[in-house]
């Protein structure tokens, strides 16, 4: 067989000999027809990849064969006159008859050349009583044609007969099959097969795999999207998990009420072609009541960008509470009102979900002393007014986790990170994106432990470095006397599109590949900082519009690269310098020019840059 495979490949023709439907006899039969020959490839319609392994059968003749790994398929030797038993011929007739709900007499017999095509029946049949000839197109539509009444019908369903040599059945694994009606001069048939949509269960956002949560205490909301299925159940959630299907989308949300125990529950897909699973857990817990304290903390005066805008004044004048487990800390931090947030020891954000914890509006998290620790990440999305004050933050890398350290997103804004420690997060350390602001970042150390993270991604100010003019007039940050240390790489941080204040900070990650990057219509200030054998302090990035204005930085043995374009050379007293608008179409629209970062709106004091690396060194992350 495979000779012959080869053989038409190479473009060898068979031509198949016809057969006729001889009227006068009303007998159905092939012209001395043998030995013919049917090829041809079966691809995915998916891709347009070869099937192997697809089952390729002509009904009548009974002749089958599988693909090989090119998708092609040989039926040879085929004897057009071949026909069915007796036995079969008469049960698709009755199956036939049946479906159509024509009254047929003893006398019909001698049916042959059933088909099915399309979802169409298509059969012709001979008997020698009587003159007639039964042709039916269509499921539930029959036809009677005798000599007497309508002999040009007759004529019609010979013809038709005479047309139809058999019919091709595909099937493959995965995918739908397709019937084919072959005519008698059906040499060559390419297939191509749809892909069966198979039922899936896709996760959207938090909390679907494993959460645990306090009696009475509302879950991280998340939901599942059902894909290629009309509905789904779910099975085994606790007491008041309250589970709603809404336009493709299963939703859970609630306060658990239930016992504290661990619920397994299951969700299953209704209809389709499959049906998809998946599971995931609540653990409930008992409510601990977390210690609430008259302790007023030190009093925090934000400055930088967070000092406008209305001001960073975080939890100020609310209760202070002092929390040692998640479900204390969450309860804590998950409301609008004031409050002050004490963390004692370590909280693993990871004991609710895989994803950071929100933090609400009107917040302040401080750790009890140097120690205290958040595992895991921080969320402030679309709130405001929140302070993250003296505490550790530290990635899960190389565990599963949250993405970043603190991600600041979604229009948040006046935000303060202060004397903070951020190290092995799985994406970013600290992120503040899509039109955010009023952001500080002030006395915050930075640094990665492992020299194989393959994301050792700092520090992100801004939504990507495509398209995103609606980041104009946001995303207005000031880093100062921040510490950009062992094994980050880049992004200290990256600008796109937003106005950054960059000052008093000190850069010791030696091997990276740059430190301060600015593209995408993005402006920075960068002055006396301290950068110590690094690579590249200051890059203008993607050949696009961007401002940066760089002051009395001192650069002890750095690095910069052989292209000069790339990095900004310190002229004297101040120097400024304009990237290059190569493109201002997509997906670079150009909405309007990025404001000249040379003068910030607010008053501040900073320190000779000689003076950095004593100060950041003794001062940054979390003291007593």
């Amino acid at each position: 067989m495979e000779s012959d495979r080869m053989f038409w490949k190479k473009g060898f023709n068979m031509n198949f000999k016809g057969f006729v439907l001889t009227l006068g006899c009303f007998v159905a039969s092939l012209s001395a027809a043998t030995n013919y020959n049917i090829h041809g490839i079966v691809s995915s319609a998916k891709d347009d990849k070869p099937i192997q392994g697809a089952v390729v059968t002509l009904l009548q003749h009974n002749v089958a064969d599988t693909t090989d790994t090119d998708g092609s398929f040989l039926l040879e030797n085929l004897d057009s006159s071949a026909t069915d038993s007796s036995e079969k011929k008469e049960q698709d007739a009755q199956g036939i008859r049946s479906s159509l709900g024509h009254k047929f007499q003893a006398s019909d017999a001698g049916y042959s050349q059933i088909f099915s095509v399309n979802g169409r029946q298509i059969y012709g049949n001979r008997f020698t009583k009587n003159a007639y000839i039964y042709y039916a197109r269509n499921l539930g539509a029959s036809v009677q044609a005798t000599a007497e009444s309508n002999r040009n019908l007759k004529k019609e369903s010979a013809e038709v007969a005479s047309e139809i040599f058999d019919t091709l059945l595909v099937e493959a694994a995965g995918h739908l099959s397709k019937k084919i009606a072959l005519t008698n001069n059906t040499e060559e048939v390419n297939v191509t097969l749809d892909t069966i949509p198979l039922a899936a269960i896709i996760k959207q956002g938090a909390g679907s795999s494993s959460q645990q949560v306090a009696q009475n205490s509302a879950i991280v909301d998340f939901s599942f999207k059902i894909a290629n299925a009309d509905s789904a159940t779910v099975k085994g959630y606790p007491k008041g998990v309250e589970v709603k299907f809404e336009n493709g989308t299963l939703y859970f949300s609630g306060k658990v009420t239930d016992a504290v125990g661990t619920y397994e529950y299951t969700v299953s897909t209704i209809g389709g072609y499959n049906t998809a699973t998946r599971s995931g857990k609540l653990t409930v817990i008992e409510a601990e009541a977390a210690q609430t304290t008259t302790t007023t903390p030190e009093k925090l005066v934000a400055d930088g960008y967070a000092s406008l805008n209305g001001g960073t004044t975080g939890g100020a004048g609310g209760d202070t509470v002092t929390v040692t487990t998640y479900a204390q800390f969450k309860a804590a931090i998950q409301t609008d009102k004031p409050k002050v947030v004490i963390v004692k020891g370590t909280i693993k954000t990871t004991d609710g979900d895989g994803y950071g914890l929100a933090i609400y509006s009107n917040t302040t998290i401080m750790g009890a002393d140097s120690s205290a620790t958040i595992y895991g990440g921080l969320v402030v999305n679309g709130k405001k007014n929140v302070i993250i004050y003296n505490i550790n933050i530290q990635g899960t890398y190389p565990n599963p986790g949250p993405s970043d350290g603190i991600a600041v997103s979604h229009g948040a804004t006046n935000v303060w990170i202060h004397h903070v420690n951020i190290w092995d997060a799985e994406d970013g350390n600290l992120d503040i994106t899509t039109q955010a602001s009023y952001v500080t970042v002030s006395y915050v150390h930075f640094w990665y432990t492992d020299p194989n993270h393959p994301h050792r991604l700092n520090a992100l100010i801004g939504s990507g470095a495509s398209n995103h003019p609606e980041d104009f007039n946001t995303l207005k940050v000031t880093y100062h006397h921040c510490w950009f240390g062992t094994l980050v790489n880049e992004r200290m941080p990256r600008v796109m599109y937003g106005n950054a204040h960059v000052y008093n900070n000190y850069y010791t990650a030696s091997d990276n590949l740059y430190c301060v990057g600015v593209g995408s219509y993005g402006s920075a200030l960068i002055e006396n900082n301290y950068f110590y054998k690094v690579n590249n302090p200051v890059i203008f990035m993607y050949n696009v519009y961007a401002y940066v204005n760089t002051k009395n930085n001192v650069y002890d043995n750095v690095k910069t690269s052989s292209n000069s374009s790339t990095t900004p050379v310190e002229a004297n007293n101040g120097g400024k310098i304009y990237g290059e608008r190569y493109i201002t179409t997509d997906p670079y629209t150009l909405k309007e020019d990025p404001a000249k970062l040379d003068k910030v709106p607010y008053e501040y004091t900073m320190d000779k840059a000689a003076d950095v690396p004593n100060i950041v060194k003794k001062q940054a992350g979390p003291h007593n």
